[in-house]
């Protein structure tokens, strides 16, 4: 039975599009407003209006954003550190220097996940839900997805 609804009311709007009942809509070529939401507490839905009218934003958002940002760049150095270790040896034995280069730059990384794991953890009691905390980061995963 709900197939056979399905399909009519595919049937309908497909005829509907084709009249062209949809092409002058109010809105057209226009974003949409998602910044109301019905649900929403009033209050909330205040507060949030009022920080991002004036360019500031959650403590949390904002701590989110300097966690990814750091990330992104610990990640960045370690990439290029890869980068420069892997064209220093042509896939031949790596110098000494190089090597040690290398390792330096790895336990770097490992220092700087471990600092960033710490934020993390302390972000996520500050967030009021939890489908916004962040998972902490895996040091090794990252290493070996940047040596490919």
């Amino acid at each position: 039975m709900t197939d056979k609804w399905g399909k009519l009311v595919e049937e309908r709007l497909q005829e509907a599009f084709a009249e062209g009942k949809f092409a002058n809509l109010p809105g057209k070529g226009k974003p949409l407003d998602l910044e109301e939401d019905p649900l929403a507490d009033p209050a909330d839905w205040m507060a949030r209006h009022i920080l991002r009218n004036s360019g500031m934003s959650l403590p949390w958002v904002e701590e989110r954003r300097r966690i990814e940002e750091l990330f992104a760049e610990a990640t960045a150095v370690l990439a290029r550190s890869w980068s420069t270790y892997a064209a220093s040896h042509g896939g031949e034995q790596p110098s000494p220097t190089a090597k040690s280069r290398w390792q330096k730059a790895v336990g770097a990384f490992r220092e700087q996940v471990a600092a960033l794991n710490r934020r993390i953890r302390n972000y996520n009691l500050s967030v009021p839900h939890v489908r916004f905390q962040r998972g902490l980061i895996a040091a090794e995963r990252e290493i070996s997805r940047v040596c490919r």
